[in-house]
Protein backbone atom coordinates (compact mmCIF):
# COMPACT_ATOMS: atom_id res chain seq x y z
CA UNK A 1 0.00 0.00 0.00
CA UNK A 2 1.68 3.24 -1.12
CA UNK A 3 2.12 6.01 1.48
CA UNK A 4 -0.18 8.87 1.75
CA UNK A 5 1.25 11.88 -0.42
CA UNK A 6 2.49 15.04 2.12
CA UNK A 7 0.99 18.71 1.20
CA UNK A 8 1.61 21.82 1.57
CA UNK A 9 -0.64 22.62 3.91
CA UNK A 10 0.09 19.28 6.53
CA UNK A 11 4.04 20.34 6.25
CA UNK A 12 2.60 23.37 7.76
CA UNK A 13 0.12 22.11 10.17
CA UNK A 14 3.07 19.68 11.97
CA UNK A 15 5.28 23.25 12.14
CA UNK A 16 2.10 24.92 13.97
CA UNK A 17 2.29 22.00 16.08
CA UNK A 18 5.47 22.84 17.29
CA UNK A 19 5.06 26.44 17.69
CA UNK A 20 1.61 25.78 19.45
CA UNK A 21 1.86 22.71 21.54
CA UNK A 22 -1.21 21.30 19.97
CA UNK A 23 -0.87 17.58 20.06
CA UNK A 24 -4.32 16.50 18.54
CA UNK A 25 -4.04 16.45 14.61
CA UNK A 26 -7.47 16.87 14.13
CA UNK A 27 -7.36 20.07 15.93
CA UNK A 28 -4.50 21.21 14.71
CA UNK A 29 -5.73 21.11 10.92
CA UNK A 30 -8.93 23.29 11.87
CA UNK A 31 -6.65 25.78 13.83
CA UNK A 32 -4.05 26.29 11.89
CA UNK A 33 -6.30 27.43 8.91
CA UNK A 34 -6.55 30.91 10.10
CA UNK A 35 -2.71 31.23 10.08
CA UNK A 36 -2.20 29.18 6.57
CA UNK A 37 -4.55 32.06 5.09
CA UNK A 38 -2.36 34.39 6.67
CA UNK A 39 0.83 33.81 4.77
CA UNK A 40 2.03 35.33 1.99
CA UNK A 41 2.80 33.61 -1.47
CA UNK A 42 6.41 33.09 -1.22
CA UNK A 43 6.15 31.19 1.55
CA UNK A 44 3.41 29.24 0.49
CA UNK A 45 5.30 28.15 -2.50
CA UNK A 46 8.13 27.19 -0.17
CA UNK A 47 5.60 24.16 1.28
CA UNK A 48 4.38 23.44 -1.97
CA UNK A 49 7.97 22.83 -3.38
CA UNK A 50 9.23 20.77 0.01
CA UNK A 51 6.08 18.67 -0.33
CA UNK A 52 7.23 18.13 -4.22
CA UNK A 53 10.46 17.04 -2.69
CA UNK A 54 9.32 14.75 0.23
CA UNK A 55 6.50 13.30 -2.76
CA UNK A 56 9.40 12.93 -5.07
CA UNK A 57 11.09 9.94 -3.19
CA UNK A 58 13.90 12.50 -1.61
CA UNK A 59 11.79 12.37 1.99
CA UNK A 60 14.43 13.87 4.95
CA UNK A 61 15.44 16.64 2.86
CA UNK A 62 14.51 20.14 2.98
CA UNK A 63 15.67 23.24 0.70
CA UNK A 64 17.16 26.51 2.07
CA UNK A 65 15.47 28.53 -0.70
CA UNK A 66 16.93 31.25 -2.17
CA UNK A 67 14.71 33.47 -4.59
CA UNK A 68 15.79 33.11 -8.17
CA UNK A 69 17.12 37.27 -8.08
CA UNK A 70 19.99 35.94 -5.23
CA UNK A 71 21.25 33.06 -7.31
CA UNK A 72 24.09 35.64 -8.54
CA UNK A 73 24.65 37.06 -4.74
CA UNK A 74 25.28 32.80 -3.95
CA UNK A 75 27.89 32.14 -6.81
CA UNK A 76 29.88 35.24 -5.70
CA UNK A 77 29.97 34.22 -2.39
CA UNK A 78 30.40 31.12 -3.45
CA UNK A 79 33.71 32.49 -5.69
CA UNK A 80 34.61 34.12 -2.32
CA UNK A 81 34.52 31.30 -0.33
CA UNK A 82 37.02 29.62 -3.04
CA UNK A 83 39.60 32.29 -2.88
CA UNK A 84 40.60 32.38 0.94
CA UNK A 85 41.23 29.03 2.39
CA UNK A 86 42.29 27.90 5.70
CA UNK A 87 46.54 28.13 4.68
CA UNK A 88 45.76 31.61 2.89
CA UNK A 89 43.87 32.97 6.53
CA UNK A 90 47.15 31.77 8.73
CA UNK A 91 49.42 33.79 6.29
CA UNK A 92 47.29 36.96 6.74
CA UNK A 93 47.84 36.47 10.63
CA UNK A 94 51.61 35.40 10.42
CA UNK A 95 52.26 38.83 7.89
CA UNK A 96 50.73 41.21 10.65
CA UNK A 97 52.51 39.27 13.43
CA UNK A 98 55.63 40.15 11.42
CA UNK A 99 54.56 44.36 11.83
CA UNK A 100 56.17 46.95 14.53
CA UNK A 101 55.63 45.58 17.92
CA UNK A 102 54.67 49.76 18.60
CA UNK A 103 52.41 49.25 15.85
CA UNK A 104 50.67 45.67 17.12
CA UNK A 105 49.54 46.64 20.34
CA UNK A 106 48.16 50.09 19.53
CA UNK A 107 45.85 47.68 16.76
CA UNK A 108 41.82 47.48 17.72
CA UNK A 109 41.13 43.69 17.52
CA UNK A 110 37.13 42.74 17.34
CA UNK A 111 35.85 39.47 18.37
CA UNK A 112 32.55 38.54 17.76
CA UNK A 113 30.19 35.63 18.31
CA UNK A 114 26.83 34.46 17.04
CA UNK A 115 24.13 32.65 18.45
CA UNK A 116 21.92 31.09 16.18
CA UNK A 117 18.02 29.43 16.06
CA UNK A 118 19.29 26.61 13.96
CA UNK A 119 22.08 24.92 11.56
CA UNK A 120 20.11 23.81 8.69
CA UNK A 121 20.26 20.57 6.74
CA UNK A 122 21.70 22.73 3.81
CA UNK A 123 24.85 24.03 6.67
CA UNK A 124 23.34 27.64 6.76
CA UNK A 125 23.39 29.13 10.09
CA UNK A 126 20.07 31.45 11.13
CA UNK A 127 22.17 34.08 13.08
CA UNK A 128 19.46 35.41 15.99
CA UNK A 129 21.90 37.19 18.33
CA UNK A 130 25.84 38.56 17.61
CA UNK A 131 28.25 40.21 20.50
CA UNK A 132 31.07 41.90 19.85
CA UNK A 133 34.52 43.11 21.73
CA UNK A 134 37.03 45.93 20.98
CA UNK A 135 39.62 46.08 22.37
CA UNK A 136 43.80 46.48 21.91
CA UNK A 137 46.52 45.16 23.80
CA UNK A 138 47.54 48.62 25.18
CA UNK A 139 44.22 49.75 25.86
CA UNK A 140 42.63 47.09 26.66
CA UNK A 141 38.88 46.37 26.30
CA UNK A 142 37.48 49.71 24.76
CA UNK A 143 33.77 49.07 24.04
CA UNK A 144 31.21 46.42 22.75
CA UNK A 145 28.37 45.81 20.41
CA UNK A 146 24.70 43.62 21.00
CA UNK A 147 21.81 42.63 19.25
CA UNK A 148 19.24 40.44 18.92
CA UNK A 149 18.88 40.04 15.00
CA UNK A 150 15.82 39.02 12.85
CA UNK A 151 16.33 35.59 12.05
CA UNK A 152 13.21 35.35 9.67
CA UNK A 153 10.52 32.60 9.64
CA UNK A 154 11.67 28.87 10.83
CA UNK A 155 12.98 26.96 7.93
CA UNK A 156 10.39 24.46 6.78
CA UNK A 157 11.13 20.95 8.38
CA UNK A 158 13.06 22.49 11.37
CA UNK A 159 10.84 23.79 13.85
CA UNK A 160 11.79 20.56 16.46
CA UNK A 161 15.32 21.65 16.43
CA UNK A 162 15.03 25.45 16.42
CA UNK A 163 13.17 24.92 19.64
CA UNK A 164 15.61 22.16 21.31
CA UNK A 165 18.47 24.08 20.25
CA UNK A 166 17.61 27.19 21.82
CA UNK A 167 16.15 25.90 25.29
CA UNK A 168 19.21 23.93 25.69
CA UNK A 169 21.38 26.49 25.01
CA UNK A 170 21.56 30.39 24.72
CA UNK A 171 17.70 30.04 26.21
CA UNK A 172 16.41 33.13 23.40
CA UNK A 173 12.71 33.05 23.32
CA UNK A 174 11.34 31.20 20.67
CA UNK A 175 9.26 33.53 18.66
CA UNK A 176 9.00 37.09 19.73
CA UNK A 177 11.63 38.40 21.78
CA UNK A 178 9.76 41.34 22.34
CA UNK A 179 8.27 40.44 25.06
CA UNK A 180 11.19 41.24 26.99
CA UNK A 181 12.90 44.51 28.22
CA UNK A 182 15.62 44.33 26.26
CA UNK A 183 14.93 45.30 23.05
CA UNK A 184 12.07 46.61 20.59
CA UNK A 185 12.63 44.22 18.24
CA UNK A 186 9.50 41.88 17.39
CA UNK A 187 9.24 38.72 14.70
CA UNK A 188 8.68 39.96 11.33
CA UNK A 189 5.51 39.14 10.09
CA UNK A 190 6.52 39.54 6.53
CA UNK A 191 9.65 38.92 4.31
CA UNK A 192 10.05 42.95 3.65
CA UNK A 193 9.69 43.38 7.14
CA UNK A 194 12.07 40.48 7.47
CA UNK A 195 14.91 42.13 4.93
CA UNK A 196 14.10 45.97 6.57
CA UNK A 197 14.95 44.53 10.12
CA UNK A 198 18.46 42.80 8.57
CA UNK A 199 19.20 46.07 6.79
CA UNK A 200 19.49 48.06 9.94
CA UNK A 201 21.22 45.01 11.86
CA UNK A 202 23.82 44.89 9.07
CA UNK A 203 24.19 48.95 9.25
CA UNK A 204 24.93 49.10 12.65
CA UNK A 205 27.28 45.53 12.61
CA UNK A 206 29.71 48.17 9.26
CA UNK A 207 29.28 51.01 11.69
CA UNK A 208 31.13 49.53 14.79
CA UNK A 209 33.59 47.42 13.27
CA UNK A 210 36.18 50.08 11.99
CA UNK A 211 39.06 47.40 12.23
CA UNK A 212 42.28 48.15 10.25
CA UNK A 213 42.17 46.31 6.73
CA UNK A 214 44.69 43.87 6.33
CA UNK A 215 46.43 42.71 2.35
CA UNK A 216 44.90 39.76 1.22
CA UNK A 217 48.30 37.77 0.15
CA UNK A 218 49.23 38.29 -3.57
CA UNK A 219 48.61 35.01 -5.86
CA UNK A 220 45.21 34.23 -4.15
CA UNK A 221 41.75 33.28 -6.53
CA UNK A 222 40.08 36.50 -5.32
CA UNK A 223 39.16 40.37 -6.36
CA UNK A 224 39.56 41.09 -2.96
CA UNK A 225 43.03 43.11 -2.09
CA UNK A 226 42.07 44.50 1.53
CA UNK A 227 39.55 42.66 4.18
CA UNK A 228 38.56 43.99 7.59
CA UNK A 229 39.50 41.28 10.13
CA UNK A 230 37.16 39.68 12.68
CA UNK A 231 38.94 37.67 15.47
CA UNK A 232 36.47 34.21 16.96
CA UNK A 233 37.57 30.49 17.92
CA UNK A 234 38.54 27.56 15.43
CA UNK A 235 35.33 25.27 15.53
CA UNK A 236 34.81 24.22 18.97
CA UNK A 237 31.18 22.75 20.72
CA UNK A 238 29.63 23.90 17.36
CA UNK A 239 30.94 27.36 17.76
CA UNK A 240 33.76 29.21 16.12
CA UNK A 241 34.82 30.69 12.33
CA UNK A 242 32.08 28.41 10.61
CA UNK A 243 29.42 29.52 12.66
CA UNK A 244 30.39 33.15 12.29
CA UNK A 245 31.17 33.07 8.68
CA UNK A 246 28.15 30.91 7.93
CA UNK A 247 26.14 33.68 10.07
CA UNK A 248 27.53 37.03 7.85
CA UNK A 249 26.86 34.44 4.68
CA UNK A 250 23.26 33.92 5.75
CA UNK A 251 22.43 37.73 6.43
CA UNK A 252 24.35 39.18 3.40
CA UNK A 253 22.46 36.91 1.23
CA UNK A 254 18.96 37.61 2.90
CA UNK A 255 19.38 40.77 2.10
CA UNK A 256 21.28 40.65 -1.46
CA UNK A 257 23.98 42.52 -0.42
CA UNK A 258 27.07 40.37 -0.67
CA UNK A 259 29.24 42.98 -0.54
CA UNK A 260 28.78 43.19 3.10
CA UNK A 261 29.98 39.48 3.88
CA UNK A 262 32.91 39.77 0.69
CA UNK A 263 34.33 43.23 3.02
CA UNK A 264 35.13 40.32 6.12
CA UNK A 265 37.40 37.92 7.22
CA UNK A 266 36.98 35.93 9.91
CA UNK A 267 40.16 34.53 11.78
CA UNK A 268 41.47 32.61 13.98
CA UNK A 269 42.09 34.03 17.46
CA UNK A 270 43.88 31.37 18.93
CA UNK A 271 46.58 31.37 15.68
CA UNK A 272 46.89 35.00 15.99
CA UNK A 273 47.69 34.33 19.63
CA UNK A 274 50.06 31.34 19.48
CA UNK A 275 51.89 34.17 16.90
CA UNK A 276 52.61 36.94 18.94
CA UNK A 277 53.54 35.07 21.83
CA UNK A 278 56.35 33.37 19.51
CA UNK A 279 57.06 36.83 17.72
CA UNK A 280 57.82 38.16 21.45
CA UNK A 281 59.10 35.04 23.71
CA UNK A 282 60.90 33.31 20.58
CA UNK A 283 59.67 29.81 20.95
CA UNK A 284 56.40 28.48 20.52
CA UNK A 285 53.84 28.18 23.12
CA UNK A 286 51.95 24.59 22.46
CA UNK A 287 49.05 25.02 19.94
CA UNK A 288 46.80 22.97 22.43
CA UNK A 289 47.62 24.86 25.55
CA UNK A 290 46.28 28.14 23.40
CA UNK A 291 43.33 26.03 22.39
CA UNK A 292 42.60 25.23 26.23
CA UNK A 293 43.03 28.60 27.36
CA UNK A 294 40.38 29.81 25.59
CA UNK A 295 38.22 26.15 25.61
CA UNK A 296 37.84 26.39 29.44
CA UNK A 297 35.81 29.49 29.34
CA UNK A 298 32.76 28.55 26.79
CA UNK A 299 31.22 27.23 29.46
CA UNK A 300 31.99 29.28 32.58
CA UNK A 301 30.33 32.50 34.09
CA UNK A 302 32.22 35.95 33.78
CA UNK A 303 29.86 38.31 35.74
CA UNK A 304 29.05 41.78 34.07
CA UNK A 305 29.66 40.19 30.54
CA UNK A 306 26.40 39.35 29.46
CA UNK A 307 23.80 41.47 27.80
CA UNK A 308 21.04 42.84 29.94
CA UNK A 309 18.47 39.73 28.66
CA UNK A 310 20.88 36.78 29.47
CA UNK A 311 21.87 38.50 32.93
CA UNK A 312 18.32 37.16 33.95
CA UNK A 313 18.45 33.19 32.68
CA UNK A 314 20.80 30.46 33.75
CA UNK A 315 23.13 30.18 31.02
CA UNK A 316 26.48 30.97 29.58
CA UNK A 317 25.89 30.91 25.87
CA UNK A 318 25.80 35.04 25.87
CA UNK A 319 27.19 36.15 22.70
CA UNK A 320 28.45 38.80 23.95
CA UNK A 321 29.71 37.54 26.77
CA UNK A 322 31.36 34.76 25.31
CA UNK A 323 33.15 38.00 23.36
CA UNK A 324 34.25 39.28 26.58
CA UNK A 325 35.65 35.82 27.91
CA UNK A 326 37.67 35.31 24.63
CA UNK A 327 39.30 38.96 24.59
CA UNK A 328 40.08 38.34 28.39
CA UNK A 329 41.29 35.15 27.77
CA UNK A 330 43.95 37.04 24.96
CA UNK A 331 44.77 39.58 27.36
CA UNK A 332 45.82 37.55 30.32
CA UNK A 333 48.14 35.62 28.27
CA UNK A 334 49.65 37.97 26.24
CA UNK A 335 50.05 41.54 28.68
CA UNK A 336 52.57 40.11 30.23
CA UNK A 337 54.81 38.99 27.30
CA UNK A 338 54.22 42.51 25.64
CA UNK A 339 55.41 44.09 29.74
CA UNK A 340 52.13 46.42 29.29
CA UNK A 341 50.71 48.20 32.03
CA UNK A 342 47.70 46.89 33.48
CA UNK A 343 44.77 49.18 34.01
CA UNK A 344 41.20 48.40 34.43
CA UNK A 345 40.31 47.83 31.19
CA UNK A 346 42.78 44.62 30.97
CA UNK A 347 40.75 42.99 33.70
CA UNK A 348 36.81 41.41 34.00
CA UNK A 349 34.84 44.01 36.01
CA UNK A 350 34.47 42.61 39.66
CA UNK A 351 31.43 41.53 40.75
CA UNK A 352 30.23 43.72 43.76
CA UNK A 353 27.34 40.82 45.32
CA UNK A 354 29.99 38.45 44.95
CA UNK A 355 32.71 40.30 47.09
CA UNK A 356 29.88 41.04 49.89
CA UNK A 357 30.24 37.82 50.98
CA UNK A 358 34.00 37.55 51.73
CA UNK A 359 35.41 38.78 54.89
CA UNK A 360 38.78 39.28 53.78
CA UNK A 361 40.01 41.45 50.21
CA UNK A 362 39.95 39.11 47.68
CA UNK A 363 42.87 38.08 45.76
CA UNK A 364 43.15 39.66 42.06
CA UNK A 365 41.69 37.27 39.16
CA UNK A 366 44.27 37.53 37.16
CA UNK A 367 48.37 37.90 38.60
CA UNK A 368 50.03 40.21 36.25
CA UNK A 369 53.16 41.69 37.56
CA UNK A 370 55.34 44.48 36.20
CA UNK A 371 58.49 42.16 36.43
CA UNK A 372 59.40 39.79 33.32
CA UNK A 373 58.48 36.72 35.56
CA UNK A 374 55.07 37.00 35.52
CA UNK A 375 52.61 34.96 36.93
CA UNK A 376 49.93 33.35 34.03
CA UNK A 377 47.86 30.55 35.70
CA UNK A 378 50.20 30.24 38.59
CA UNK A 379 53.51 29.26 35.99
CA UNK A 380 56.04 31.55 34.99
CA UNK A 381 55.21 32.98 31.32
CA UNK A 382 58.82 32.70 30.10
CA UNK A 383 58.39 28.65 30.78
CA UNK A 384 54.89 28.19 28.95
Amino acid sequence: MSKKKASAYMIFVSEWQSRSGETNIDKAVKMAAKDWEALDDRAKEEYKLEAKIRNSGLRGRVLDILPPAQQEIKERIGKKEAGIDDATRMTMIEDFCSRPLDEIVNTDFYVVNFNVAVKTKQNAYIPIEVGIVKFSLKEGIQDSYHEFIDGGKTPIGHGYEVKEHMERVHKLPLYDISEYPVTEMAATETQEEHVASLENSIAAFNAFVQAERLPVPEGTDTKRKYVQPLFTLPDLDGLGLTQTSGCLKRMATEVEQVGFYENYEVLDLTYLMFCLYKRVVGKARPMALCMDDFYRVIHSYEPNTNCEYHDTTDTPHCALSRSYRFSYVFLDVLIPVFHIEVTPAHRPKPNPKVEECFLAPMEPRYQVASSSRSRINGRNWSEL
